[in-house]
């Protein structure tokens, strides 16, 4: 098996990129896939304040590279000298990938209907406990991001547009990029910016 990781394949029977949510996320005691966990400390170290985290992609050819290492190495995999532009670019692409992302493809027409604050908070309480504790993880620091605005430039408007599409996302159809992907895009990055903006709804869950 393949995983494209950028432009280059990831080689090898893979355990991580491109593997079922549940499976990865069975393997920790938290529920909360160790990559994530791993990206996201070392961002909350030392690069919060760090200008279009998240927004700026990192270098291809070093982004492949640790990818890979997340493959061979696991949760051995050294971040501390890593770019965290690298390392932000690692995390959207492991979301990105997964076969069915964090929020499942069966709840996407209904978040897609969303208007209120309210409802979304109704309808996270349909997601599984490893999906609700890894969406209230990736979401607190998104706030954490968000509130050093002024520094980093990454106001919860900006996040939603980065993270929406990578949280969730419709049924993959066959074609690269579907008529409905594009007009729900918005929406998307909406309801990614109330999860930012509203503490009350993960911590209700």
């Amino acid at each position: 098996l393949a995983i494209q990781c950028g432009h280059k394949k990831l080689q090898g029977r893979l355990q991580l990129f491109g593997r079922d949510f549940t499976q990865v996320a069975s393997c920790a005691s938290d529920g909360i896939p160790f990559i994530i966990t791993k990206c996201i400390s070392e961002i909350e170290r030392r690069a919060l304040k760090m200008k279009g985290i998240y927004r700026v992609n990192g270098v291809k050819t070093r982004v492949e590279k640790l990818c890979q290492a997340f493959e061979n190495g696991k949760e051995l995999v050294e971040l501390s000298q890593c770019s965290p532009h690298d390392i932000s670019n690692v995390l959207k692409l492991y979301l990105r990938q997964l076969p069915e992302p964090i929020m499942p493809f069966h709840l996407y027409n209904k978040l897609m209907g969303l208007a209120k604050e309210s409802l979304l908070r109704e309808l996270l309480k349909e997601l599984p406990k490893p999906n609700i504790a890894t969406l209230r993880y990736i979401v607190r620091h998104l706030r954490r991001i968000a509130e050093l605005e002024e520094d980093n430039k990454m106001s919860p408007s900006n996040l939603g547009i980065v993270f929406g599409p990578s949280l969730m996302r419709p049924r993959p159809t066959g074609a690269t990029i579907s008529l409905s992907s594009l007009v729900d895009y918005p929406h998307q990055a909406q309801d990614t910016l109330f999860l930012c903006l509203h503490k009350g709804i993960i911590q209700i869950i």
